[in-house]
């Protein structure tokens, strides 16, 4: 689960490292779930500003190195290819499961926390535009930032983790459909979600 998350987009660990070079304030779980909420918003970057925008909710105030700069264009091209996939590709960036249960939830619940800045910061449709079941969702991702994992049933709460790190992902695929039906131009073109028609 989590250690495909790793490997399909980037290394959770060497990412924390770099963060950790660049004294960023957050952690890749919450900038991974910020760039799927602006992703889900309907926003798309260039790199180059998906490098300023990560730097500063990142609170990096230096010029990035060259192996962040990589590993962010791989975040981002990555992400956004798994979610305009639509299948059951994304999974969000927590450590892998050799990492304490208590540790990857709450890496889990920044990754919540991160999904509802993006998706805010990016103007994501309101809620009176969104289905039922995306409402709730969203709802529920608020209560999920704030997961916590009671220590001694672990074996327990293992699977009510993997119950909710499935539940997160599917919200995420779910808001990102509705946010980001393509435009059809009356030639029959279809423009990205967020092309300004004129």
């Amino acid at each position: 689960m989590a250690e495909q998350a790793s490997s399909d987009i980037s290394n959770f660990d060497q990412l924390a490292e770099l963060f950790l070079q660049h004294a960023a304030l957050h952690s890749p779980a919450e900038l991974h779930g910020y760039l799927c909420g602006l992703l889900s918003a309907g926003n798309r970057l260039t790199l180059d500003s998906w490098f300023q925008s990560a730097a500063s909710q990142l609170g990096i105030e230096e010029e990035l190195s060259a192996a962040l700069r990589a590993g962010l264009s791989t975040l981002y091209q990555v992400t956004l290819a798994q979610l305009e996939e639509g299948g059951f590709d994304l999974q969000p960036l927590i450590p892998d499961e050799e990492v304490e249960l208590a540790q990857r939830a709450e890496e889990l619940g920044l990754w919540c926390h991160g999904f509802l800045c993006g998706y805010a910061l990016g103007k994501g449709k309101p809620a009176e535009q969104l289905s039922e079941d995306a409402r709730d969702g969203i709802r529920d991702l608020s209560q999920i930032a704030q997961i916590a994992v009671d220590e001694g049933a672990e074996e327990e709460s293992e699977a009510d983790f993997i119950e909710i790190f499935e539940y997160v992902r599917m919200v995420a695929l779910l808001v990102f459909s509705e946010c980001n039906q393509r435009v059809v131009t009356e030639g029959g073109a279809q423009l990205p979600p967020d092309t300004p028609l004129h």
